[in-house]
């Protein structure tokens, strides 16, 4: 819950990032010198138990995890509700999800970015209540039901997908999440790529759901009443659909583009930070 609540307060494109195997507790010094470490190590047909001698025990930092950052500040509020949530109903199938998006964002080398979409995307169904094949074809309009901004990106602007007739009602972020149940359903059945068109890439669809889980996950915690949505929040669920109409989401800042606020002139920071230049400039109305 601690790895996740901080993971759901980071920031991208920034030198401040965190993935999850820097959130992990390692005990690894020993103050007795006849002490060691029984280690269980799991096997196909099992698992076998060993016994390390202190002087030989030792855990290394993987490559992917630094050392010496400044102290992590995790969501707090997001994780008081999480501990609330506990005794509830709900918190078996939330805990899966919450469970499934630590795994896939540990940035470790032998994790492929293709295993990670599929734990994501297991992470969303189970945040949605999805149990079922039926209830799995309706994911993307679940995520559109609970994911309410106060306002759409039209139709007629949309630079991913072509505004077609087909699916008239269908609005960006739905369509979004069309696309990475196709991504990955493909994935998921051993292909090296995408059967079908797909209008993200698979990093695209990692950075996206990145941000959308953590932020998903508290929708469904306000529904329930253990949380409540902050100003930040309202600027990332209005931000989204503007994120996916990026024609390039990872399109590097401009040289000369100096407007007084330096590292943001990413266009995934830009986006953010009009937003919530809007809404401050604008009343607060939350869709009803």
């Amino acid at each position: 819950m601690f790895a996740f609540a901080a993971l759901a307060a980071r920031e991208f494109f920034t030198w401040d990032y965190i993935n999850r195997d820097e959130l992990r507790l390692v005990i690894q010094a020993f103050k007795d010198p006849r002490g060691g470490a029984v280690v269980e190590t799991r096997r196909r047909d099992g698992s076998v138990t060993s016994w390390i001698a202190a002087e030989d025990y030792r855990v290394q930092v993987p490559t992917h995890v630094s050392l010496g950052r400044q102290p992590i500040k995790p969501d707090f509020a997001l994780l008081d509700a999480l501990v609330a949530l506990r005794e509830q109903e709900a918190w078996p199938g939330l805990h899966r999800g919450i469970v499934l998006f630590n795994q896939a964002n540990t940035d470790a080398a032998d994790m492929s970015p293709n295993t990670e979409l599929v734990l994501t995307y297991a992470a969303m169904e189970q945040i949605l209540g999805i149990t079922s094949n039926k209830d799995q074809r309706r994911l993307p309009a679940k995520f559109a039901e609970a994911w309410r901004p106060s306002r759409e990106v039209p139709r007629s602007e949309w630079r991913r997908w072509p505004p077609d007739e087909s699916r008239k009602g269908e609005n960006l972020r739905a369509r979004w999440a069309s696309d990475l149940k196709i991504c990955r359903g493909s994935l998921a059945h051993g292909h090296r790529e995408v059967r079908l068109r797909s209008w993200w890439t698979v990093d695209e669809h990692l950075l996206l759901t990145s941000f959308a889980v953590p932020r998903l996950l508290k929708q469904v915690l306000s529904k329930l009443g253990f949380y409540e949505l902050t100003d930040d929040d309202e600027r990332d669920m209005n931000a989204l659909e503007l994120l996916l109409n990026l024609p390039n989401l990872f399109e590097p800042p401009d040289p000369e583009d100096d407007d007084g606020f330096p590292g943001d002139n990413f266009a995934w920071r830009r986006v953010l930070r009009r937003e919530e230049d809007r809404q401050f400039r604008s009343p607060h109305q939350w869709p009803r």
